[in-house]
This record gives structure tokens, C-alpha cells and sequence, in this order.
């Protein structure tokens, strides 16, 4: 069995989906759509599969690599325009190989096994979204259910105080912070950070976004500084980062700056180690000369630095 895929192109009604990557790449809780149709042929019984891309066919390259994830060839052939199904099967079937539509010859257009259409317009795809997010949970490793109607990753970090309401999904590596709300019907994708007292309803959290504390987020999809309300269908940028923005990862850079601050603290530290001593000197006998306490690391997509950070500070 051989298999064609048709990567959706034109689609202006789903434009700000496709800001920043082809929508056949558009994350469907925690994993592409192309991914997730690959995976779904393979496990059919595909020998070998034939991506046709009009938008953007170097990213799809890149991420399709030549099939080694799927442990199948994968080829992806650069078009001009999306084609038809038949167009595909005239253009690009080899000789003497047989198809069969749809199950073979498919255009990205919906979920694998005949899900509801993603393109329509934006509502239509937050909608295919959520009522995947059950059937999600059961190919998505890590994914497990913490309560009913609640779907977290294991990889996920959520504040004690947090309030999680279902339906909900919070993909793997993200950071869900103290009196934070997520839900109902909310989706959180992977390596974003909700803020203290941030509130996500009926909306929808591109995977690194950053959600600023005692921000509120209603009936919206948030995607980076993107921010696109589905009632109206209308989109903005927030350029406020201590509001929404993408999650940027550390970098050499950063470890250098953090490394010549912590040189700095040490130095300031000797420095100021006479008034140490008259704090000692001076501090009730029963009080603690430092306060330990605890805070939140800065917003990062590395899931090694996406907790929390312990320090001591002088008593008074």
C-alpha cells in the first residue's frame, strides 16, 4: 500500500492559522496534522508515502526528515498550487501503482478516520480540536487524565492553587501557575506558561505562548503575540510581553549573562559581609538569619528550566 497526502495551501479563511507555519504543521493537540496522518497510514500498512506541499515545502521537508519517526519512506515533492486528488494520482503515481480515494489519496483537510472538516473557518478548527481532545489521550504518550473531562501531560507543571475546569486539555511541558483558571472548554498546547491569576476560557493556547499574569483570555485563540477573537474574527498583536508573547528559550548568551551576574553577586556578597555580621549580632535570638523562599522561573521553552527556583534571603 502507497499513499499520496495533499498538504491544504489557500486557505484564507484560516489565514492566522497559518502565520507562521503551513497548516498541514498546524499542532492538533501536542502533535501536527501531517504527523498525525502519516502515523495513521502507517499503522494501515503504508510502504510509502508521498507529501505534496505548495506552502512553504522547506519546512515540511524539514519536518517530515525521510520518514525515520514512522519507520516508513516519506518523500515530499514541492507543487505550485494545491492539487486534486486526481491531479495527484495523474502527476505523481508511479507506473503500475495502485490507489484507492481516500483512505490513499488524501488532501490534510480533517482528521485522520474522517473527522469533522479543520478549514472552514477558525471555529470550525477549535471545535475539531476539542472534541478530539478524548480520543487524543490515548496516542498521545504522557497524556493521562486527571480528573474527568481533564486532560494533563505528565511533563505538565501546575500550581497547587491552580483551577482547572473541564473540558480541558494542558499539553506536555507547559506551566500552569498558583490561581491560575484553564477551562472549560480551553486547550493549552505544549511549552506554554500561564501566569499567576491568568484565566483561559473556551480558548485556545498556541504551543510557547506566554500568558502574562492577571490576564484574561476569553473566547480567543492566543498564539505568540498573535491574539485572534473567534466571535468577531478579529485578529491583533498584543506587543505587551508582560501580557502575551512567545516563550523564548535560553540561549548561550543567556547562561554567559547568568554566569557573570552570579560572579557579580558573589563579589557583592564578600563585600557586604560586615553587615552580615551586625545583622547576626544584632538578630533575635529565635529569628533565622536568612528566609528561604521560593519563586517561579523566567518563561522558558526548555523543560529543564521550567520550574521553580529556591534562594535565601537576609532576615529583615
Amino acid at each position: 500500500m502507497n499513499a499520496i497526502l495533499i498538504c491544504p495551501a489557500d486557505r484564507p479563511d484560516v489565514a492566522f492559522l497559518a502565520r507562521s507555519q503551513p497548516l498541514a504543521l498546524v499542532p492538533i493537540l501536542g502533535r501536527p496534522l501531517l504527523d498525525l496522518w502519516i502515523a495513521d497510514l502507517a499503522a494501515q500498512g503504508a510502504k510509502r508515502v508521498l507529501v505534496l506541499a505548495a506552502d512553504r515545502p522547506d519546512l515540511i521537508r524539514r519536518f517530515v526528515g525521510r520518514g525515520e519517526r514512522w519507520g516508513i519512506p516519506v518523500d515530499v515533492v514541492p507543487v505550485q498550487r494545491e492539487l486534486s486528488a486526481d491531479e495527484a494520482l495523474a502527476r505523481h503515481a508511479a507506473p503500475g501503482t495502485t490507489f484507492s480515494a481516500p483512505s490513499q489519496v488524501a488532501t490534510l483537510d480533517r482528521l485522520p478516520q474522517d473527522g469533522p472538516p479543520l478549514w472552514n473557518n477558525i471555529s470550525a478548527w477549535f471545535a475539531a480540536v476539542r472534541t478530539a481532545i478524548e480520543s487524543a489521550a490515548i496516542d498521545r504518550i504522557g497524556a493521562r487524565q486527571l480528573s474527568p473531562g481533564i486532560f494533563v501531560h505528565a511533563r505538565t507543571r501546575i500550581s497547587p492553587g491552580a483551577l482547572l475546569r473541564p473540558p480541558c486539555w494542558i499539553g506536555a511541558d507547559s506551566w500552569i501557575g498558583p490561581r491560575a483558571i484553564v477551562g472549560p472548554n480551553s486547550v493549552v498546547e505544549t511549552h506554554s506558561y500561564i501566569d499567576e491569576g491568568a484565566e483561559v476560557v473556551d480558548s485556545l493556547i498556541g504551543p510557547g505562548t506566554y500568558v502574562g499574569a492577571l490576564t484574561e483570555i476569553r473566547d480567543s485563540i492566543a498564539w505568540g503575540r498573535d491574539l485572534y477573537k473567534i466571535p468577531t474574527g478579529s485578529a491583533t498583536q498584543v506587543f505587551d510581553g508582560f501580557l502575551l508573547g512567545p516563550v523564548h528559550a535560553r540561549t548561550r548568551q543567556g547562561r554567559a549573562g547568568s554566569l557573570f551576574a552570579r560572579v557579580i553577586a558573589l563579589i557583592t556578597l564578600i563585600l557586604s559581609s560586615p553587615l552580615l555580621a551586625i545583622a547576626w549580632l544584632r538578630r533575635p535570638a529565635d529569628a533565622p538569619l536568612f528566609v528561604r523562599l521560593t519563586a517561579v522561573r523566567t518563561p522558558t521553552s526548555d523543560p529543564e528550566h521550567a520550574g521553580t527556583v529556591t534562594y535565601h534571603r537576609l532576615n529583615g
